[in-house]
C-alpha cells in the first residue's frame, strides 16, 4: 500500500503555484513533527484493555507504565500543526465522551482513590476502541489531524484515514491494523 499525504498535488489541479508550494510546505512540517498526538494504549496480555491520552511533546515518555509493566503504545494519532494543548484537550474529551456512548460508560474505569473516570476502558475488545477512536477523530475533527491517502500498488485510491504511527516493536501485522481504519468515502 502506497500512503501520501492527502493534501498533495494532484489533488488541487489549477492552484497557483504559491499556493500549492505552501500547502506542500505545511504538509512537510507535519509529517516531519513529532509532536501532537492523541495515542492509545494497551495491554499486551489483555486485550480488553485500552487507554487513551494526549501529548503535546514526543511519543517516548507515554510508552510505559512502571506500574503496570505489560501496558505498551500501541498507536498514535497525528495532530496538525499547530494545534494547541487546549484543543488537543477537547478532542481528548469528545473520543471520552463519544465512546462512553457508543460502548456504555461502564466500561470506563475509575481512579481507586478518588473514584473519578479514568481515560482507560475495560471490557472492549482493543480493536473496536481501536477504530472508534480513529472514526471520530476522522469524522469529527478533521481538520485537526493529518490524513492520508492510500493507494493500491497500481496508485489507485482506495481510501484515506489519519496518520497513524504504530509501536514498531509490538505491532506486527500493521496491514491488518491499517485495513480496520481505512475510509472509502
Amino acid at each position: 500500500m502506497i500512503i501520501r499525504p492527502i493534501n498533495a498535488d494532484h489533488l488541487y489541479p489549477g492552484v497557483e503555484d504559491f499556493e500549492l508550494d505552501r500547502q506542500m510546505e505545511r504538509d512537510k512540517r507535519n509529517f516531519e513533527s513529532t509532536e501532537n498526538w492523541i495515542y492509545l494504549g494497551a495491554d499486551i496480555r489483555d486485550i480488553f484493555y485500552s487507554k487513551v491520552g494526549i501529548t503535546t511533546g514526543n511519543l517516548q515518555s507515554r510508552s510505559y507504565s512502571s506500574a503496570m509493566p505489560n501496558y505498551y503504545l500501541f498507536c498514535a494519532f497525528k495532530a496538525e500543526i499547530p494545534t494547541s494543548k487546549a484543543r488537543l484537550e477537547l478532542v481528548e474529551n469528545d473520543i471520552l465522551a463519544n465512546l462512553d456512548n457508543q460502548f456504555g460508560q461502564q466500561f470506563r474505569m475509575c481512579h481507586a482513590e478518588s473514584g473519578t473516570l479514568s481515560e482507560c476502558y475495560y471490557g472492549v475488545e482493543f480493536k473496536y476502541i481501536f477504530q472508534a477512536v480513529h472514526q471520530i477523530i476522522y469524522y469529527r475533527h478533521p481538520n485537526a489531524f493529518t490524513r492520508i491517502l492510500c493507494e493500491d500498488d497500481y496508485g489507485n485510491a482506495i481510501g484515506s484515514r489519519v496518520r497513524c504511527e504504530f509501536n514498531e516493536v509490538v505491532v506486527k501485522n500493521k496491514k491488518y491494523w491499517e485495513s480496520l481504519i481505512l475510509q472509502a468515502d
